[in-house]
Protein backbone atom coordinates (compact mmCIF):
# COMPACT_ATOMS: atom_id res chain seq x y z
CA UNK A 1 0.00 0.00 0.00
CA UNK A 2 2.88 2.55 1.18
CA UNK A 3 4.73 1.68 -2.53
CA UNK A 4 1.67 2.24 -4.58
CA UNK A 5 1.39 5.67 -2.73
CA UNK A 6 5.08 6.27 -3.30
CA UNK A 7 4.46 5.45 -6.84
CA UNK A 8 1.63 7.69 -7.49
CA UNK A 9 3.78 10.45 -5.62
CA UNK A 10 6.37 10.45 -8.09
CA UNK A 11 3.94 9.78 -11.08
CA UNK A 12 2.36 13.56 -9.63
CA UNK A 13 5.52 14.81 -9.43
CA UNK A 14 6.12 13.92 -13.30
CA UNK A 15 3.36 15.33 -14.48
CA UNK A 16 4.00 18.71 -12.66
CA UNK A 17 7.12 19.33 -14.24
CA UNK A 18 6.14 18.41 -17.86
CA UNK A 19 5.77 20.67 -20.46
CA UNK A 20 2.14 20.94 -20.20
CA UNK A 21 -0.47 21.95 -18.16
CA UNK A 22 -2.93 20.17 -16.65
CA UNK A 23 -5.96 21.07 -13.97
CA UNK A 24 -6.41 19.06 -10.68
CA UNK A 25 -9.00 17.34 -12.69
CA UNK A 26 -6.86 16.47 -15.72
CA UNK A 27 -4.32 15.19 -13.09
CA UNK A 28 -7.05 13.20 -10.77
CA UNK A 29 -7.92 11.65 -14.12
CA UNK A 30 -4.40 10.75 -15.33
CA UNK A 31 -3.57 9.11 -11.91
CA UNK A 32 -6.98 7.35 -11.51
CA UNK A 33 -7.52 9.50 -7.85
CA UNK A 34 -10.17 12.11 -6.76
CA UNK A 35 -9.86 15.78 -6.89
CA UNK A 36 -9.77 15.36 -3.04
CA UNK A 37 -6.78 13.01 -3.01
CA UNK A 38 -4.80 15.03 -5.81
CA UNK A 39 -5.17 17.81 -3.35
CA UNK A 40 -3.99 15.78 -0.37
CA UNK A 41 -0.90 14.83 -2.34
CA UNK A 42 -0.03 18.40 -3.25
CA UNK A 43 0.08 19.29 0.03
CA UNK A 44 2.43 16.87 0.72
CA UNK A 45 4.61 17.97 -1.78
CA UNK A 46 4.24 21.63 -0.06
CA UNK A 47 5.19 20.20 3.35
CA UNK A 48 8.40 19.17 2.09
CA UNK A 49 9.68 22.41 0.73
CA UNK A 50 8.36 21.80 -2.76
CA UNK A 51 6.76 24.76 -4.46
CA UNK A 52 3.22 24.44 -6.18
CA UNK A 53 1.97 27.01 -7.99
CA UNK A 54 -1.23 27.54 -9.36
CA UNK A 55 -1.83 30.33 -12.24
CA UNK A 56 -5.64 32.07 -13.13
CA UNK A 57 -6.05 28.89 -15.23
CA UNK A 58 -6.64 26.44 -12.16
CA UNK A 59 -3.36 24.73 -14.00
CA UNK A 60 -0.83 23.53 -11.49
CA UNK A 61 3.06 22.61 -11.95
CA UNK A 62 6.30 22.49 -9.82
CA UNK A 63 8.61 25.70 -10.04
CA UNK A 64 12.04 24.52 -10.77
CA UNK A 65 13.40 27.00 -7.49
CA UNK A 66 11.54 24.40 -5.17
CA UNK A 67 14.55 23.07 -2.68
CA UNK A 68 15.09 19.58 -3.87
CA UNK A 69 13.76 19.66 -7.44
CA UNK A 70 16.11 22.08 -7.74
CA UNK A 71 19.06 20.32 -6.50
CA UNK A 72 18.22 17.20 -8.85
CA UNK A 73 17.59 19.40 -12.08
CA UNK A 74 20.80 20.73 -11.74
CA UNK A 75 22.26 17.94 -11.71
CA UNK A 76 20.33 15.65 -14.54
CA UNK A 77 18.73 18.01 -16.47
CA UNK A 78 20.14 20.27 -19.10
CA UNK A 79 19.10 23.64 -19.46
CA UNK A 80 16.33 24.84 -22.07
CA UNK A 81 19.80 27.03 -24.36
CA UNK A 82 21.43 22.77 -23.53
CA UNK A 83 19.05 21.00 -24.74
CA UNK A 84 18.60 23.53 -27.98
CA UNK A 85 21.86 22.98 -28.84
CA UNK A 86 22.23 19.12 -28.99
CA UNK A 87 18.90 18.79 -30.65
CA UNK A 88 20.20 20.84 -33.20
CA UNK A 89 23.30 18.63 -33.28
CA UNK A 90 21.82 15.37 -33.35
CA UNK A 91 19.18 16.93 -35.51
CA UNK A 92 22.44 17.13 -37.63
CA UNK A 93 23.63 13.47 -37.86
CA UNK A 94 22.66 12.52 -41.18
CA UNK A 95 22.40 8.32 -40.15
CA UNK A 96 20.70 8.37 -37.21
CA UNK A 97 20.70 5.68 -34.87
CA UNK A 98 18.09 4.50 -32.63
CA UNK A 99 19.65 5.71 -29.93
CA UNK A 100 19.63 9.27 -31.36
CA UNK A 101 16.11 8.89 -32.45
CA UNK A 102 15.27 7.78 -28.75
CA UNK A 103 17.00 10.78 -27.48
CA UNK A 104 15.35 13.37 -29.76
CA UNK A 105 11.90 12.05 -28.75
CA UNK A 106 13.33 12.70 -24.67
CA UNK A 107 14.01 16.05 -25.55
CA UNK A 108 10.88 16.66 -27.15
CA UNK A 109 8.99 15.32 -24.25
CA UNK A 110 11.58 17.09 -21.37
CA UNK A 111 11.71 20.67 -23.10
CA UNK A 112 8.77 21.32 -25.67
CA UNK A 113 11.19 21.83 -28.04
CA UNK A 114 8.76 22.25 -30.85
CA UNK A 115 8.08 25.52 -29.53
CA UNK A 116 10.91 26.77 -30.82
CA UNK A 117 12.82 25.12 -33.70
CA UNK A 118 14.95 27.72 -35.21
CA UNK A 119 16.84 29.48 -32.54
CA UNK A 120 18.23 32.78 -34.52
CA UNK A 121 21.62 34.33 -34.49
CA UNK A 122 20.82 37.23 -33.42
CA UNK A 123 21.97 37.69 -29.49
CA UNK A 124 19.66 39.27 -28.49
CA UNK A 125 16.79 38.21 -30.73
CA UNK A 126 17.73 34.86 -29.60
CA UNK A 127 17.80 35.93 -26.06
CA UNK A 128 13.88 37.47 -26.54
CA UNK A 129 13.23 34.23 -27.55
CA UNK A 130 14.26 32.18 -25.00
CA UNK A 131 12.86 34.33 -22.29
CA UNK A 132 9.56 34.18 -23.92
CA UNK A 133 9.91 30.33 -24.48
CA UNK A 134 9.92 30.24 -20.46
CA UNK A 135 7.08 32.75 -20.04
CA UNK A 136 5.03 30.82 -22.79
CA UNK A 137 5.68 27.58 -20.64
CA UNK A 138 5.03 28.79 -16.93
CA UNK A 139 2.39 31.22 -17.90
CA UNK A 140 3.56 34.33 -17.05
CA UNK A 141 2.95 37.75 -17.78
CA UNK A 142 6.14 40.15 -19.30
CA UNK A 143 6.57 43.37 -19.91
CA UNK A 144 7.92 44.12 -23.65
CA UNK A 145 10.52 47.14 -23.27
CA UNK A 146 10.40 49.74 -25.79
CA UNK A 147 8.43 47.94 -28.60
CA UNK A 148 8.39 49.02 -32.18
CA UNK A 149 5.18 49.34 -33.54
CA UNK A 150 4.61 48.96 -37.43
CA UNK A 151 2.42 51.20 -37.36
CA UNK A 152 3.40 54.23 -36.04
CA UNK A 153 6.93 53.25 -35.66
CA UNK A 154 7.01 54.75 -32.21
CA UNK A 155 8.17 52.87 -29.21
CA UNK A 156 6.96 51.76 -25.44
CA UNK A 157 6.49 49.21 -23.35
CA UNK A 158 3.74 46.84 -23.40
CA UNK A 159 2.69 44.60 -20.87
CA UNK A 160 1.26 41.36 -22.58
CA UNK A 161 0.49 37.61 -22.02
CA UNK A 162 2.41 35.52 -25.11
CA UNK A 163 1.27 32.24 -25.75
CA UNK A 164 1.88 31.21 -28.72
CA UNK A 165 4.96 31.35 -31.45
CA UNK A 166 4.16 32.12 -34.90
CA UNK A 167 6.08 32.55 -38.12
CA UNK A 168 8.89 29.72 -37.58
CA UNK A 169 9.25 31.75 -34.32
CA UNK A 170 9.85 34.88 -35.26
CA UNK A 171 7.24 36.59 -33.92
CA UNK A 172 4.43 36.07 -30.52
CA UNK A 173 0.71 35.88 -29.96
CA UNK A 174 -0.33 37.80 -27.05
CA UNK A 175 -2.98 39.25 -25.05
CA UNK A 176 -2.05 42.87 -24.26
CA UNK A 177 -3.54 44.10 -20.79
CA UNK A 178 -3.92 47.53 -21.25
CA UNK A 179 -6.11 47.41 -25.00
CA UNK A 180 -7.80 43.72 -24.13
CA UNK A 181 -6.59 42.81 -27.61
CA UNK A 182 -4.96 39.40 -29.05
CA UNK A 183 -2.04 41.00 -30.83
CA UNK A 184 0.74 39.38 -33.00
CA UNK A 185 3.80 41.08 -32.11
CA UNK A 186 7.53 40.44 -33.94
CA UNK A 187 10.38 39.29 -31.82
CA UNK A 188 12.77 41.30 -33.58
CA UNK A 189 10.62 44.67 -32.80
CA UNK A 190 11.07 43.66 -28.70
CA UNK A 191 13.96 45.78 -27.14
CA UNK A 192 14.00 43.36 -24.54
CA UNK A 193 11.55 40.45 -22.81
CA UNK A 194 10.93 40.68 -18.83
CA UNK A 195 9.29 37.96 -17.35
CA UNK A 196 6.94 39.48 -14.39
CA UNK A 197 6.14 37.15 -11.38
CA UNK A 198 2.39 37.79 -12.13
CA UNK A 199 0.69 34.53 -13.54
CA UNK A 200 -1.84 35.07 -16.41
CA UNK A 201 -5.20 36.69 -15.39
CA UNK A 202 -6.69 36.91 -19.00
CA UNK A 203 -5.86 32.91 -19.95
CA UNK A 204 -9.60 32.73 -20.98
CA UNK A 205 -9.46 35.49 -23.75
CA UNK A 206 -6.67 34.22 -25.71
CA UNK A 207 -7.17 33.43 -28.69
CA UNK A 208 -4.76 32.46 -31.07
CA UNK A 209 -4.24 33.54 -34.92
CA UNK A 210 -4.00 31.64 -38.22
CA UNK A 211 -2.82 32.25 -41.36
CA UNK A 212 -4.19 30.81 -44.69
CA UNK A 213 -2.12 29.52 -47.80
CA UNK A 214 -3.44 32.99 -48.99
CA UNK A 215 -0.88 34.74 -46.33
CA UNK A 216 -3.65 36.59 -44.25
CA UNK A 217 -4.32 36.29 -40.63
CA UNK A 218 -6.98 36.27 -38.31
CA UNK A 219 -8.71 34.30 -35.46
CA UNK A 220 -11.38 32.58 -37.26
CA UNK A 221 -11.08 29.82 -40.15
CA UNK A 222 -14.10 29.91 -42.73
CA UNK A 223 -14.33 27.15 -45.42
CA UNK A 224 -14.06 28.03 -49.39
CA UNK A 225 -14.55 25.90 -51.99
CA UNK A 226 -13.59 26.44 -55.59
CA UNK A 227 -13.58 24.25 -59.20
CA UNK A 228 -10.70 24.90 -61.19
CA UNK A 229 -9.65 23.99 -64.70
CA UNK A 230 -6.11 22.88 -65.95
CA UNK A 231 -4.80 26.11 -66.20
CA UNK A 232 -5.69 27.22 -62.50
CA UNK A 233 -4.87 24.43 -60.39
CA UNK A 234 -1.31 24.63 -62.21
CA UNK A 235 -1.51 28.12 -61.38
CA UNK A 236 -2.38 26.88 -57.49
CA UNK A 237 -0.04 24.29 -57.20
CA UNK A 238 2.85 26.42 -57.71
CA UNK A 239 1.97 29.24 -56.21
CA UNK A 240 0.36 28.41 -52.77
CA UNK A 241 0.79 25.08 -50.53
CA UNK A 242 -1.42 22.65 -51.14
CA UNK A 243 -2.41 20.60 -48.06
CA UNK A 244 -3.21 16.90 -48.46
CA UNK A 245 -6.96 16.02 -49.46
CA UNK A 246 -8.24 19.88 -50.16
CA UNK A 247 -7.55 19.15 -53.78
CA UNK A 248 -9.93 16.73 -55.40
CA UNK A 249 -10.56 15.60 -58.97
CA UNK A 250 -13.71 16.62 -60.69
CA UNK A 251 -13.66 14.64 -64.48
CA UNK A 252 -10.85 14.71 -66.46
CA UNK A 253 -9.70 18.52 -66.45
CA UNK A 254 -11.49 20.00 -63.18
CA UNK A 255 -10.81 20.13 -59.64
CA UNK A 256 -12.48 21.06 -56.75
CA UNK A 257 -10.36 22.65 -54.27
CA UNK A 258 -11.46 23.06 -50.48
CA UNK A 259 -9.90 25.05 -48.52
CA UNK A 260 -9.78 27.14 -45.11
CA UNK A 261 -9.21 30.87 -44.87
CA UNK A 262 -9.16 33.93 -42.36
CA UNK A 263 -9.89 36.77 -45.03
CA UNK A 264 -11.44 36.74 -48.60
CA UNK A 265 -8.89 38.98 -49.73
CA UNK A 266 -6.42 36.56 -50.46
CA UNK A 267 -7.72 33.79 -52.23
CA UNK A 268 -10.50 36.76 -54.01
CA UNK A 269 -7.44 38.04 -55.52
CA UNK A 270 -6.14 34.78 -56.63
CA UNK A 271 -9.60 33.88 -58.10
CA UNK A 272 -9.59 37.87 -60.01
CA UNK A 273 -6.81 37.05 -62.02
CA UNK A 274 -8.27 33.72 -63.18
CA UNK A 275 -11.85 34.65 -62.98
CA UNK A 276 -12.74 32.49 -66.39
CA UNK A 277 -11.05 29.74 -65.18
CA UNK A 278 -12.31 29.40 -61.35
CA UNK A 279 -15.79 29.11 -60.17
CA UNK A 280 -16.77 29.64 -56.46
CA UNK A 281 -19.01 26.87 -55.25
CA UNK A 282 -18.70 27.91 -51.21
CA UNK A 283 -18.80 31.20 -49.22
CA UNK A 284 -21.12 34.14 -50.42
CA UNK A 285 -18.51 36.52 -48.51
CA UNK A 286 -15.94 35.42 -51.01
CA UNK A 287 -18.58 35.68 -54.30
CA UNK A 288 -19.37 39.00 -52.84
CA UNK A 289 -16.31 40.36 -52.39
CA UNK A 290 -15.09 38.88 -55.87
CA UNK A 291 -17.61 40.35 -57.75
CA UNK A 292 -17.49 44.28 -56.23
CA UNK A 293 -13.90 44.43 -57.06
CA UNK A 294 -14.59 43.07 -60.48
CA UNK A 295 -17.18 46.00 -60.68
CA UNK A 296 -14.97 48.40 -59.39
CA UNK A 297 -12.14 47.49 -61.46
CA UNK A 298 -14.73 47.50 -64.47
CA UNK A 299 -15.84 51.28 -63.27
CA UNK A 300 -12.40 52.43 -63.39
CA UNK A 301 -11.57 50.99 -66.72
CA UNK A 302 -14.54 52.91 -67.66
CA UNK A 303 -13.59 55.76 -66.45
CA UNK A 304 -10.28 56.51 -68.28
Amino acid sequence: MALNKFERQLQLMLLLTQNKRFTIEEIAEKLDLSPRSTYRYLDFFKEYGFKVEKNKAGIYRLDKESAYFKEITELIHFTEDEAITLKKVLEGIPNKTTAIKHLLNKLSRLYDLNLMDNIASDEKFAKNQQILYQAVKEGRQCCFKNYISSNSYTTSDRLVEPFAFMAGNTEVRAFEVYTKQNKTYKIARIGEVVILPTNWDFFHFHKKAYTDAFHFTGEELIPAKLRLDTKAVNLLREEIIVHEGELTTDGEDHWIYSTQICDVRGIGRFIMGLSNHIQILENQELKDFVMEEMRKGLASLQSI
